[in-house]
């Protein structure tokens, strides 16, 4: 059973799973990627702060691109089901 003090970040997995299903639903209908973030790899706690970059995708994206995309989308599913799991919650919707 799930921990009271876990219900917040119970929540938040949830919703993330949601939407990262979401996305998966829509590659799998022929969608494409039209917006990207990239963030850096980590911040200098001494130098100026890097911050993201974030484009709007106008041509067309390769295939290969949005496999890619969608085997990362399923690895974070299966994540968020096994932190789901580690925190008690049961009867979470299938896949």
């Amino acid at each position: 059973m799930t921990d009271y003090v876990d219900v917040p970040q119970a929540n938040a997995l949830y919703l993330e799973q949601q939407q990262v299903r979401a996305a998966i639903d829509l590659i799998d209908g022929g969608g494409t990627l039209t917006y990207l973030t990239i963030s850096p790899a980590s911040q200098d706690p001494v130098g100026l702060p890097v911050m993201p970059v974030s484009l709007t995708i106008t041509g067309p994206v390769q295939a290969s691109t949005m496999t890619a995309l969608r085997a990362q989308l399923v690895a974070r599913d299966t994540a968020i089901t096994s932190e789901l799991a580690a925190l008690g919650v049961t009867n979470t919707p299938a896949r």
